[in-house]
């Protein structure tokens, strides 16, 4: 399940109705982890509503930015989850690759594929990979 630090969060309980970057970004300048280079990290996404499931799935994307990312500009790994996985109280560790140079901030870009469904969501850096998943 991997674990949720205030400190690495990305979303919290995040409305999610239409293509959005999280609610939250990490700023590596300001939040200083005990993160060591080299060791795998992973981003864990929670989907605690399914409200709407409207859709054919949802694209997340990883993003790095010098300033605080607005949108989906510096993707450096993207996942595509379909709809019918997308169901409340489902986890999902998202892996972020190994050998990238990382820019001052990282966030998450949420991009409803086809329709119009609604998901609120939750989004942590965690290790991975993550115990119990």
């Amino acid at each position: 399940m991997g674990y949720s630090d205030y400190k690495l969060v990305l979303s919290s309980l995040q409305a999610v109705a239409a293509d959005a970057i999280s609610g939250s970004t990490i700023d590596f300048e300001l939040t200083n982890p005990p993160l060591k280079w080299g060791y795998p990290m992973g981003v864990k996404l929670t989907v605690n509503v399914a409200t709407t499931p409207d859709t054919t799935g949802l694209k997340v994307s990883l993003c790095w930015h010098t300033a605080a990312p607005t949108d989906a500009t510096y993707v450096f790994a993207a996942y595509t989850i379909p709809a019918a996985q997308l169901l409340a109280n489902k986890e999902f560790i998202l892996p972020i690759p190994q050998g990238i140079t990382p820019l001052r901030h990282f966030g998450v870009y949420y991009d409803l594929i086809t329709g119009d469904g609604s998901y609120t969501l939750s989004a942590y850096l965690t290790p991975y990979p993550a115990t119990g998943v």
